[in-house]
């Protein structure tokens, strides 16, 4: 399974570029802000093989205009959130190791 996004009819698609055939298409109530979450989904239902439905409820859910606490569709996030996040776990483990 290779998969590509598109744009057609004005809208993005998910398409299989083997058969052309539409894979996905997110719903009216998404709203993206790019085409790179359309491209990382694109890539995910490839690594898995197939068409999973809980990881596209969770796309549309995370990019959807119903979705009252999300931050990466409105790009509002406070910046208390990065000023008490120093250091994540993967700073952690380099620190662990050396």
């Amino acid at each position: 399974m290779h998969l590509f996004v598109a744009k057609r009819h004005k809208r993005l698609w998910i398409i299989d570029k083997e058969t052309d055939q539409a894979v996905y298409t997110p719903p009216d109530f998404v709203t993206l802000p790019s085409r790179v979450p359309m491209h990382a989904l694109a890539f995910d239902l490839m690594r898995l093989g197939r068409r999973d439905i809980d990881r596209i409820a969770s796309f549309e859910w995370e990019f959807s205009k119903r979705n009252v606490h999300r931050t990466r569709n409105c790009g509002t996030v406070p910046v208390a959130v990065f000023e008490a996040r120093k250091m994540d776990a993967e700073d952690m483990r380099k620190e662990s190791v050396g």
